[in-house]
């Protein structure tokens, strides 16, 4: 099984990282048969080239008609990978600009294509199944290894709190900027941020480059999960519990879609349903260091349960293998 994983660019992101890069070497790496190439374009490629792979794989945020035509016309098998809705909330800061570049309709025609596609979550299948031409759509979550390699906490003589994310998360970050100027706790973002409206209501963090950015989570005694509860919020994948379980960190989260159905309030995580949770749980878990270790071991178990990264790589082997043989 030979398949060529295109990350448009040499910059590597989240998507590209989780959605192409991470899944592409475990596949490797657990079945002798699969041979993984990775390019920044298949415009790069001559027909003649491209003859060796069995499967492309394309992501909905890079991808291009063009470039789908053009491999169809090849005679090639794509797979297509969304992991977000493409109808943003009116709130959030690439609304316009999507609105202008008519970024729904994109993503909307390619699944017309005769392609196969992949997505995060069973929500953001039904929404795909209405407009794909290939109905036979896969869920694929993210998913991790789980390492004690990559548990390294910092200690400190203070209980740090952080939240863990890329740009355009705004809104989300609002529902917490109350936590350090009006109770005093060390919370901690992405330095983008700064230039924004939040200014001095948090510390700030050096962004890391993808994957270096997780291991911010042993930097952190506490994950502050916040989520706007909006449309496109509830196709987004559970990545950030995911994430703050395979490290064994206690959070506090929006109770939320796509999160909702792992959580176990008080068992696994502390669900803040109201405005005033977020200060009341930060002075829980500031105190009751048995609450962080219980709720955090518990949160492992359970995201390693749902997202072990070895049974999600079978399930896409399988579903490759299978579009390889259905010729």
């Amino acid at each position: 099984m030979k398949i060529l994983g295109v990350i448009d660019g040499s910059r590597i992101n989240g998507i590209k990282f989780h959605r192409i890069i991470y899944p592409l070497s475990a596949m490797s790496e657990y079945f002798e048969d699969v041979n993984v190439h990775v390019s920044r374009s298949t415009f790069d490629l001559t027909e003649k080239e491209l003859e060796f792979y069995d499967i492309i794989l394309l992501h909905s945020t890079f991808a291009t008609k063009k470039e789908i035509q053009r491999l169809l016309k090849f005679g090639k098998k794509v797979v297509i990978d969304y992991d977000d809705y493409w109808v943003l909330s009116t709130k959030h800061e690439l609304y316009d600009e999507w609105v202008k570049i008519r970024e729904p309709k994109r993503r909307i025609d390619m699944m017309t294509y005769d392609v196969h596609i992949t997505v995060t979550t069973e929500a953001l299948k039904k929404k795909v199944q209405q407009f794909a031409h290939n109905k036979e759509v896969c869920v694929l979550p993210n998913g991790m290894i789980d390492d004690e390699e990559y548990r390294k906490p910092v200690k400190k003589d203070f209980i740090n709190f952080g939240w863990i994310g890329a740009t355009n998360h705004i809104t989300d970050l609002m529902m917490i900027q109350h936590l350090k100027n009006g109770y005093g706790y060390n919370v901690s973002i992405p330095e983008p941020y700064r230039k924004h409206v939040f200014k001095t209501r948090f510390n700030y963090y050096d962004i890391k480059l993808v994957p270096d950015y997780l291991n911010m989570y042993n930097a952190f005694d506490v994950i502050l999960i916040p989520l706007d509860d909006n449309t496109f919020n509830k196709y987004k994948s559970e990545l950030k519990l995911v994430e703050a379980g395979f490290y064994k960190k206690p959070v506090i989260v929006s109770g939320v879609q796509p999160y909702l159905p792992f959580l176990k309030d008080g068992v696994n995580c502390l669900v803040a349903k109201k405005h005033r949770h977020w200060a009341k749980y930060c002075k829980m878990l500031t105190e009751d260091a048995d609450l962080r270790e219980r709720l955090g071991n518990q949160l492992h178990e359970d995201m390693k349960e749902h997202f072990d990264l070895e049974k999600i790589t079978t399930d896409r082997y399988n579903f490759f293998k299978e579009i390889i043989e259905n010729v």
